[in-house]
This record gives C-alpha cells, sequence and structure tokens, in this order.
C-alpha cells in the first residue's frame, strides 16, 4: 500500500508518502511516513504501527522509541485516520454520478477507470461513531460538500487506485491518493518490543486539534521522561 497526500496552498507544494501494507482482516498494518522539510524544518521519516484499537509511533528524533495511543483517544486529532490508513475506500460507498471513464492500462490488463462524486451529507449520514466524528471534523476543516474522485478496478474488481481531491479555503488545493498491490501477500505486523513502548499521552495534547483548528503535526517528539 502507498499513500501520497500532496498539497499546494499559499505558494506552496508539500508532499507526504507513506509505504507500508494491511492485514484488513486482522486490523493489523505497518507504514513509514515520510515527511518534507516543511514539518518541523527536518523532515524524516515516522513509523506507525497499527494492532487492533492501538497506534504506535515513533518519531524521527526517537526511532528506537514507540507512543503508544488508544483509538478512542484520537478521535478529533490530527491522527484520527492513523488507525486505519485505507479508510478512504469506505467512501466509495457514498459516491454519486458515477461515470466509467473506460481502461486503465497502467493498472493492468481488464483494468477499468471509474470518476465519481462524493456526497459529503451522505457519508455523514451513514457514518458512525467514531468514524463519523473524524469524518465530520475533516470535511468541516476542507470546508468541502462534494468531493471528486478516481477508483480504479482491477480485472477482478478489486481496489488499486483510489484518489481524492479537495478545494481547500484560502484557493488551495489537496489531492490523496491510494494504491494497493501485492494482494493476498503474506503480512506479519507485530506490536514493538514492551521496552521500546512509551505512553503516548504527551504526545497526545501536542497533537490535540482546537475547536475549529487543524491541529498540529506529530513531528516534535516529548522530552524524554
Amino acid at each position: 500500500m502507498t499513500i501520497t497526500n500532496r498539497t499546494r496552498l499559499g505558494g506552496q507544494d508539500i508532499a507526504t508518502t507513506s509505504r507500508g501494507a494491511v492485514d484488513f482482516a486482522g486490523h493489523r498494518a505497518r507504514y513509514m511516513v515520510e515527511l518534507p522539510a516543511q514539518f518541523g524544518g527536518t523532515g524524516g521519516s515516522i513509523m506507525q504501527i497499527v494492532v487492533g484499537e492501538t497506534l504506535y509511533m515513533s518519531l524521527p528524533q526517537q526511532p528506537e522509541v514507540y507512543f503508544e495511543l488508544a483509538s478512542k483517544d484520537l478521535v478529533g486529532t490530527a491522527l484520527g485516520s492513523s488507525l486505519d490508513p485505507a479508510s478512504g475506500l469506505d467512501l466509495v460507498s457514498t459516491r454519486t454520478d458515477v461515470r466509467e471513464v473506460g481502461p486503465e492500462p497502467t493498472a493492468g490488463k481488464g483494468a477499468g477507470r471509474f470518476e465519481a462524486t462524493l456526497d459529503v451529507a451522505k457519508t455523514l449520514e451513514e457514518a458512525s461513531g467514531d468514524a463519523k466524528a473524524v469524518l465530520r471534523q475533516s470535511f468541516a476543516q476542507l470546508g468541502a460538500t462534494r468531493v471528486p474522485m478516481i477508483v480504479v478496478l482491477d480485472e477482478q474488481g478489486r481496489i488499486v487506485r483510489f484518489q481524492q481531491d479537495y478545494e481547500l479555503p484560502g484557493g488551495g488545493t489537496s489531492t490523496n491518493l491510494v494504491e494497493f498491490s501485492a494482494f493476498g501477500a503474506p503480512v506479519d505486523v507485530q506490536a514493538p518490543p514492551a521496552d521500546q513502548v512509551r505512553d503516548g499521552g504527551e504526545l497526545l495534547a501536542a497533537i490535540r486539534v482546537p475547536p475549529g483548528g487543524r491541529g498540529t503535526g506529530p513531528t516534535t517528539a516529548p522530552s524524554p521522561s
């Protein structure tokens, strides 16, 4: 799985890329997020490991330390979607105005490309629990009511590419692209060793999103305890 986000706003072009593997049935994932220099002026990599309802995260300054965060505590933070890096796929079921564009040679023989529009109001109506809270906050920050999407299916009908395009307040744009490959390959994801895990309370406080705000990214490690 590869997730690429590119945001253009205020004369800046910021891109982040995440690469890893997901076990949907076991609710486990492991992926590395590559940060550009605009994040904290240093860039670097963030490792995120999902095991059930727990997220373990290491930061560039302390790659050998993993901060432990529970899913229920992440709602309303900048990490609201980290427990499910492919959560955007659920939005495909709330699409409207689906149009089959034609074949997609870049995704292999028999692949097809579809374009659609996401109805934000319908998405929020059908969502529930923590997912609904995360989606409501995300859409409120983006100020979007309808979101263009591109979906590519392989010859077996599996989603291999999923793209969302947003227009941001202030005239900017944001594109989020999720790509899947190696379907059925074994995925071995384990929690980090106990002696490398620290409580994530301090980190959680640093990334909480204030009312009406965007929050901050998890690029700075809390001071060692």
